[in-house]
C-alpha cells in the first residue's frame, strides 16, 4: 500500500502507456519525461504529506508525475477526475488524501476519487493516538473514512485510537470500520463502556464489549456468554463454553 493506511491494500498495475484502477482512471506518458524511480526531475516539487512523509506524487506549474518503478510518469490531466485538480493549489495532507482550493481526493492505490462532499476549505485528515495519518479526515460537518462519509459522526468529538483498530468512537457512538470504507454506526453501544476486545497477542479484533454484552461488527453477538467469551488468534474466531464464532456467526464444522 502507498500510504499504507488502508485495510483493503491492492496493487495497481503499471504499463508504459496505460496505468489501470478499477475503472481504468489515469494515463501515464512514459515515453517522455522520465526520470529513475526516486530520483526527482528538476523543476517539480514533491507533494509532501502534513507529517513530513513524501508521497509519489510531484508536480510543476503545470503538469502533474507519479514516482513508478519505472520512473516518473506524467498524469493526463484531461482524463476524470485529474481533469478537476487545480494545480498550484494541490497538497497532501496524509492518508490518502490530498485537496485543492476546490475539491478534497482520495487516493486508495485501487482508486483515485474526489471526495463529492468534502468541503476543501475546512477539511483535514484525522491522525491516531500517535499521531499516525489514517485514511480518515472530516471538515466542519462531516467525517469521513476513504472517499465515503460516515453517517452520524461528530466531526468535533471524532476520534481514532489505533491506526490497527476496527472500531472509532465520538462522544455518543461507536462506529466499526467494515469493507471498502463502510464505516457503520455499532447499533446499541455506548462509547463511554464499550472496549474492543484483542486476540491473544494483543492484536485487534472485529468482537467488542459493554457490560455483559458482546458485539461482533456493528451487531450484538446474540447468545454469546460474556464470562466465557474468548477471541482467537487472527481476531476473527471466537469461543465461548458453548459455541465457536466465526465472523461473527456460530460455528458449525458439519456445514457445507
Amino acid at each position: 500500500m502507498r500510504y499504507g493506511a488502508t485495510i483493503l491494500g491492492a496493487g495497481i498495475l503499471i504499463t508504459t502507456t496505460l496505468f489501470v484502477g478499477l475503472n481504468g482512471w489515469a494515463r501515464w506518458h512514459s515515453q517522455s519525461n522520465s526520470a529513475k524511480s526516486g530520483v526527482a526531475l528538476p523543476g517539480l516539487v514533491n507533494l509532501v504529506n502534513e507529517d513530513g512523509s513524501k508521497t509519489d506524487f510531484s508536480r510543476s506549474e503545470t503538469k502533474l508525475y507519479i514516482d513508478t518503478s519505472k520512473g516518473y510518469q506524467e498524469v493526463d490531466l484531461n482524463l476524470p477526475p485529474f481533469d478537476q485538480i487545480d494545480l498550484p493549489s494541490f497538497v497532501a495532507l496524509g492518508g490518502g488524501y490530498f485537496k485543492d482550493k476546490s475539491h478534497v481526493y482520495f487516493d486508495s492505490t485501487l482508486d483515485f476519487s474526489v471526495v463529492t462532499s468534502a468541503d476543501s476549505a475546512t477539511f483535514q485528515a484525522i491522525t491516531d493516538k500517535s499521531g499516525k495519518p489514517q485514511a480518515y479526515g472530516k471538515d466542519s460537518k462531516k467525517v469521513f473514512f476513504g472517499p465515503d462519509m460516515i453517517m452520524g459522526a461528530d466531526p468535533l468529538t471524532f476520534h481514532r485510537d489505533s491506526s490497527k483498530s476496527f472500531y472509532d468512537a465520538d462522544n455518543k457512538s461507536v462506529f466499526f470500520q467494515g469493507l471498502s470504507y463502510n464505516e457503520q454506526k455499532v447499533d446499541g453501544a455506548d462509547p463511554r463502556i464499550f472496549i474492543e476486545l484483542t486476540a491473544p497477542d494483543g492484536s485487534p479484533s472485529i468482537y467488542g464489549k459493554q457490560g455483559t454484552t458482546i458485539f461482533c461488527g456493528t451487531s450484538v453477538l446474540v447468545g454469546a456468554d460474556d464470562n466465557s467469551f474468548e477471541v482467537g488468534s487472527g481476531g476473527a474466531w471466537a469461543t465461548d463454553k458453548q459455541h465457536s464464532y466465526e465472523m461473527c456467526t456460530v460455528y458449525d464444522p458439519d456445514a457445507p
